[in-house]
């Protein structure tokens, strides 16, 4: 599940951009989409995981 939380959250940080140079418009990557694409699979994999009863958390 963290996992997920942190390509999801990476994802999201590469979609949305920062200004590091604010001279120039962002524009995001595909790497952007596919870091969001896999953590927002890894979390809800590890929900329906959960909710199978597969994983418990502790």
């Amino acid at each position: 599940m963290a996992l997920g939380l942190i390509f999801y959250g990476l994802g999201w940080w590469l979609l949305v951009g920062f200004d590091w140079n604010p001279d120039q418009p962002w524009r995001a990557r595909q790497a952007a989409v596919w870091y969001l694409l896999a953590g927002l699979a890894a979390l809800v994999l590890s929900l329906l995981a959960l909710l199978a009863g597969v994983v418990t958390v502790i």
